[in-house]
């Protein structure tokens, strides 16, 4: 995974005002992809819990911790501004709270206390990310933020149905979920909107949107008991994917137009 880390964070260091005042814009990059990566551990967590694909889901844990904490090293070797130093001092007390729980044995009780941790460590990234993307990209780069942020919203879908199905404060989490899911919406709709000339885009999105229907049938089918928990999984699991690739899409976009430009 940091091999793709220090791929990806090539191409950003190309893209002028991607981030304010730092020489190292790939914490950009290394932010949403921790976001992401957070979401993978509980959606982990709850499908081992439910003994859902147990095997699969405690190797992927693993993984997932692992590639955080390459993330976190490689942060601090950055030249960091004083705002953002403090962020990630911040976001570091919140993993280490959130990494002991993950790591413990996978309980009803641990889940919980997981929900409410989670919430912090993704606010807390947030933060960062405010501080070092730039307010002013072009469509391109909003069509990266999304899709990364929807990467993360997808993980966030499948750990808000695992955990409803798993019976952990059901009332809660299906306001959670219903919230997760709202927002997920607002960002395809932003991600179909935005001013991106590229037919492969616009062909994964159509995808997304049929994908998206279903999930939200199945979704919509919790409050008259009817649980499938391997369809979810699949279906986020498609949505990362093909995010995944919008985001290097629109990233290679960018670089051929930065390269474009400076031929000029």
């Amino acid at each position: 995974m940091i091999k793709y880390y220090m791929l990806i964070a090539g191409w950003v260091l190309s893209f002028a005002g991607l981030a304010q005042n730092y020489e190292m814009p790939e914490l950009v990059n290394g932010i949403l992809n921790q976001e992401i990566l957070s979401q993978r551990m509980v959606k982990d967590y709850m499908m081992i819990g439910l003994k859902l694909k147990t095997y699969k889901a405690r190797e992927d844990l693993d993984e997932t911790v692992s590639e955080y904490e390459e993330y976190r090293l490689a942060f601090e070797d950055a030249d960091l501004s004083v705002p953002l130093m403090k962020s990630f001092e911040k976001s570091d007390d919140i993993w280490m709270k959130f990494r002991l729980i993950i790591t413990d044995e996978v309980t009803k009780e641990g889940a919980f206390q997981l929900l409410k941790t989670n919430s912090s460590l993704i606010f807390s990234a947030d933060n960062s990310l405010n501080i070092v993307k730039s307010p002013e990209a072009g469509d391109t780069i909003k069509g990266y933020y999304l899709s990364m942020h929807l990467q993360m919203l997808a993980q966030r879908l499948a750990s808000y149905y695992f955990l409803y199905t798993w019976g952990v404060k059901k009332e809660a989490t299906l306001r959670y979920l219903s919230d997760a899911s709202v927002e997920f919406e607002r960002g395809l709709k932003e991600l179909a909107s935005l001013n991106i000339n590229s037919m492969k885009i616009k062909s994964k999105l159509m995808s997304l949107r049929i994908d998206w229907e279903l999930a939200q049938k199945d979704i919509g089918n919790l409050g008259m008991g009817r649980i499938n928990n391997g369809n979810i999984y699949e279906i986020t699991n498609g949505f990362t994917k093909s995010l995944s690739l919008i985001s290097d899409w629109c990233l290679e976009m960018k670089t051929r137009s930065e390269v474009t430009a400076n031929r000029n």
